[in-house]
């Protein structure tokens, strides 16, 4: 419930507030919330470790304090405000338009983590929609997928899809799209129309 986070901040001195806001950026995929929960650890984290011996020294007491008070106020004030928008993103978008900005997003992200992190890619299921449960991301593994899910990718027909099953056993899996085209022998707009849907983790 979205009504935690905020109420999260108003534990004495904002302690779960960097935290919140960290939790909070990866859920609602917004990354600029990493930056806030920052801000918010400096501030809280930071003005408690110079209270504690300033407590002792009598040197700059006044000052951490302000600091760590200050940042829990802006913090708590920032995650009510925020929480609609926090409520928003979980809910996913509303509209055909952000629901279709929301699709390419999400395909964009999983083909660069295709390319960065493929062994992960692997394991969370991407690009494969015929497996239950898994984070496939709107993209089709076209080394993995099955015949089923290939046929489901625009321009490929249940022919097609087996020629690519076949061709991919006997090459040991395609390294890319272009590599895809050059093998089947598809023409440049098939190529392209593939492009946005599919990636080509190890096999």
């Amino acid at each position: 419930m979205t009504w935690l986070w905020w109420a999260g901040t108003l534990i004495p001195f904002g302690f779960l507030t960097p935290v919140l806001f960290a939790v909070a950026a990866v859920r609602a995929r917004k990354p600029v919330w990493w930056i806030w929960a920052g801000l918010y650890a400096l501030a809280i984290y930071g003005g408690l470790i110079v209270y504690i011996p300033a407590a002792e020294e009598g040197d700059l007491e006044g000052v951490s304090a302000l600091v760590m008070i200050v940042g829990w106020i802006a913090g708590i004030g920032h995650a009510f405000v925020a929480r609609f928008e926090y409520a928003k993103r979980l809910s996913g978008p509303d509209t055909p338009l952000e629901r279709a900005r929301d699709a390419i997003s999400r395909r964009r992200e999983a083909q660069q983590l295709a390319r960065a992190e493929p062994q992960a890619a692997l394991e969370m299921g991407l690009g494969r929609p015929d497996v239950p449960g898994a984070t496939h991301m709107g993209v089709v593994d076209v080394n993995h997928a099955h015949e089923e899910a290939l046929a489901r990718l625009p321009g490929v027909s249940d022919a097609l899809a087996r020629e690519i099953v076949t061709a991919r056993a006997q090459i040991d899996g395609f390294e890319s799209v272009e590599d895809l085209g050059e093998v089947l022998r598809l023409d440049g707009d098939a190529v392209e129309d593939l492009r946005p849907y599919v990636v080509f983790l190890p096999r």
